[in-house]
């Protein structure tokens, strides 16, 4: 008898608030199938997996991803990720889902509880390989940095605050 393959499915951050909460949107999945996933992830029926780039996208606010952006690759300090969002993947990570790389800029962790999902088709070096073989040619971010630093000369400045009394 031939070995079954546990289903491997990546989730959509909004699924993810579903699996977190069952009862909380009922409109988008019904309860009772939310909580068999959930506990299909948990008894390990479903091998469950979230991006590194999703949690980008949703643990940080849109003022955040252009500070963290501003930022990544040196040691000035970071936004903080939402706590909210922070609880939620917590929560997922808790019941065995995984965090599967994605190429960020600085390659940093949102939510430390996540453990790194075993790549089955390429090994660790291979995928970075192939993602800086095709990054390398790219300009990098220099004609971003150009025009922001362009822009600057038009941008309105702020008014300063006066002191009260």
């Amino acid at each position: 008898m031939a070995e079954r393959m546990i289903p491997r499915v990546t989730f959509d951050t909004n699924v993810c608030n579903v699996i977190n909460n069952p009862a909380k949107w009922p409109t988008l999945v019904a309860p009772d199938d939310a909580r068999k996933i959930r506990t299909a992830i948990s008894n390990g029926r479903i091998a469950g997996f979230v991006s590194e780039a999703s949690l980008f996208v949703e643990c940080l606010s849109f003022p955040d991803k252009l500070t963290y952006l501003s930022v990544a690759g040196t040691p000035d300090p970071r936004p903080a990720p939402d706590p909210r969002m922070v609880a939620i993947f917590d929560d997922l990570a808790a019941i065995g889902v995984e965090l599967l790389h994605a190429p960020l800029i600085g390659a940093e962790k949102f939510v430390e509880s996540f453990n790194w999902a075993q790549d089955l088709v390429h090994s660790a070096k291979d995928r970075h390989d192939r993602f800086f073989a095709f990054v390398r040619p790219l300009p990098r971010r220099e004609p971003l940095k150009t025009y922001g630093e362009s822009l600057l000369g038009h941008q309105t400045r702020i008014p300063k605050r006066g002191r009260s009394g």
